[in-house]
């Protein structure tokens, strides 16, 4: 995996963007290769390694390995608990 931005990967960050990309190749076929946040920037210390302030979501870019890139949201329902991923126009679980 290689970061193209000026930022700096730290060890939290490339161990976010494996377990971020793992978690989306379950619900995506043709594999998720990188993720970014919506600027592009990698998952760091900055951004909160794309998650949000109150700790429900990672959200960001995908790109997946034929090269698409779109927007994901990896979210915890806050009726059930339960944890789920959301790319559009993709197949999701």
């Amino acid at each position: 995996m290689t970061f193209q931005t000026t930022q700096t990967a730290d060890e939290i960050s490339i161990k976010m963007t494996d377990f971020l990309c793992n978690v989306l190749t379950t619900v995506v076929l043709d594999g998720v290769v990188s993720v970014t946040d919506l600027a592009g920037n990698i998952a760091c210390k900055d951004n909160n390694y794309l998650l949000s302030e109150d700790g429900t979501e990672f959200a960001g870019l995908a790109t997946v390995a034929d090269g698409e890139v779109t927007e994901f949201r990896i979210f915890e329902n806050p009726k059930t608990g339960a944890w789920s991923a959301e790319l559009p126009c993709r197949l999701v679980a």
